[in-house]
């Protein structure tokens, strides 16, 4: 489908800045909103929708979600544009977890079957570092607690506070 080039913004909108995922691909984010996005906002629409999403979530946020250490991750397939669907996932630094301010139902969201809270978490985790790796440039960890998680790790298979992988994963059989 041919577009209008006045459906495009001649450039990046004020206060979001573009990136580069480590496979190629690009990524934007919205220092002031804390908004990670694969959509890009230079097109009018996906501006529009962008910004009414957060504009909806902001209000139930936890109050302090938009700190530097949060970050909120919008998009939306093309697909579903028309019916007006936002997908979005919270991301908090310091706790190294993704989370959502909704209830919502896990079964649709392709994680493991868990058998207690810690294991959730240990799949949470994952999901965070998941996060982590596909927007490296907007990413704020604290350097040594990463360093440590990581030696610890490599150590004791699991990170610190991380329930045991094999007890999560038998649970798959």
């Amino acid at each position: 489908m041919q577009r209008s080039t006045s459906d495009w913004l001649p450039g990046l909108p004020r206060d979001w800045e573009q990136h580069t995922h480590p496979e190629g691909g690009n990524y934007f984010f919205h220092p002031g909103k804390r908004i990670l996005t694969p959509v890009d906002p230079r097109q009018r629409r996906n501006l529009d929708r962008l910004l009414l999403a957060f504009a909806d979530i902001e209000p139930i946020l936890p109050s302090n979600a938009l700190g530097d250490n949060f970050h909120i991750v919008l998009g939306f397939d093309e697909e579903q544009f028309e019916r007006q669907v936002v997908q979005y996932y919270l991301v908090d630094y310091d706790f190294r977890i993704v989370f959502w301010v909704h209830p919502i139902d896990i079964r649709g969201l392709c994680l493991q079957p868990y058998t207690s809270l810690a294991c959730l978490r240990s799949i949470l985790l994952a999901d965070f570092w998941t996060h982590v790796n596909h927007f490296p440039a907007t990413a704020r960890l604290d350097v040594e607690i990463a360093i440590g998680n990581l030696a610890h790790a490599l150590d004791r298979g699991r990170m610190p506070g991380e329930a045991c992988f094999v007890t999560c994963g038998c649970t798959l059989y």
